[in-house]
């Protein structure tokens, strides 16, 4: 059972965290973290370079370095923190951390990148096995960072490390070193995922800040459609040509997705269906690209209404056109 967390009854002095009072700061800090621990233990507790760190790490607002306070061990280190900075922080381990991570000013895309490189260091000694592992590790990072050969999937008992058009190497082949290597593959392919997502969220840092949230929306569409079209094509047992039927489905009117009994089918106008049955996995794929291609359609719609409605700024007056007080479409029904 865990000890009832105590601290001291007095407030702690917040102008101490006005600048040109550090030294006040982490003095105060560390010994109200020592007598807490002390007041909590019930037992007398020395002062240790572990108080002032975290002291040094409050002032710094270096959430890495007091990131152990969301593994649910360190209430007495919360507690602390929350008296001092102010900042609540909940019993849950996950939201303790998104709450420290928003604070030190870490972004969820820079929090997967460094335990993305973490999870790579600690697999590379998977590559100890091979008579030469730099040379190893040069190969795999050529292969999946710059050929492009950055996904692992099943297919039947197989494991196949492949690029986004299925080409690649099959990793289930007796005796193949690729193979002995496969989670060090994985964290590779990890790496170079969050490598791309920090430089995407830094790219949007960058870019203009005068796109619109419907041009926010036909982006992740397109990006939705990319990667669901992606899933399905790989699947084995005809995806690229279901793929193919669903495209010329949509783009020939039909833009309903229902489900009747179970069974999803994507319907025109004229209620002509195109069933979306088969195997489950399968099914299940074409389904969620068929939805993708449709909330597509709906974002570049709005997108376009948009883009009507508001005048360009090379115009010297707008136009006197009636805009349409709503764009109709047709009904999106994504039943599970």
């Amino acid at each position: 059972m865990k000890k009832r967390v105590k601290t001291p009854a007095t407030p702690f002095d917040r102008s101490l965290l006005a600048p040109g009072r550090e030294e006040e700061a982490v003095a105060a800090i560390a010994e109200r973290y020592r007598l807490s621990m002390e007041m909590t233990l019930g037992r007398p507790f020395p002062l240790s370079d572990g108080h002032s760190h975290f002291a040094h790490a409050i002032l710094q607002r270096n959430a890495r370095a007091i990131e152990h306070l969301a593994n649910g061990l360190n209430d007495v280190g919360k507690k602390v923190f929350v008296e001092v900075t102010g900042i609540e922080l909940p019993p849950q381990q996950g939201r303790t951390w998104e709450i420290l991570r928003n604070w030190g000013g870490i972004t969820a895309a820079e929090d997967a990148l460094y335990h993305a490189e973490r999870r790579e260091r600690i697999y590379r000694k998977d590559l100890d096995q091979f008579s030469d592992p730099e040379k190893t590790r040069g190969v795999i990072e050529q292969r999946i960072m710059q050929e492009g050969l950055d996904r692992i999937v099943n297919v039947g008992r197989k494991y196949l490390l492949v690029d986004a058009e299925g080409n690649g190497i099959d990793l289930s082949t007796p005796g193949s070193a690729w193979g002995k290597c496969r989670d060090y593959l994985e964290t590779v392919i990890e790496l170079k995922r969050a490598r791309a997502a920090v430089a995407a969220e830094q790219a949007n840092l960058n870019a203009p800040v005068h796109t619109s949230a419907a041009e926010r929306a036909l982006d992740a569409a397109r990006e939705a459609v990319t990667e669901a079209r992606e899933v399905l094509s790989l699947c084995h047992g005809n995806g690229e040509w279901l793929a193919q039927q669903v495209e010329r489905r949509v783009a020939g009117g039909y833009h309903q997705l229902v489900c009747e009994g179970g069974n999803h089918a994507l319907v025109n106008g004229a209620g002509d269906k195109m069933p979306l049955v088969g195997r489950a996995k399968l099914t299940v794929n074409a389904r969620a690209y068929a939805g993708a291609l449709l909330e597509l359609r709906r974002a570049s719609i709005a997108a376009d209404a948009e883009q009507q409605a508001t005048p360009s700024p090379l115009q010297s007056a707008p136009a006197a056109e009636e805009v349409p007080a709503a764009v109709c479409m047709d009904a999106f029904n994504m039943d599970a």
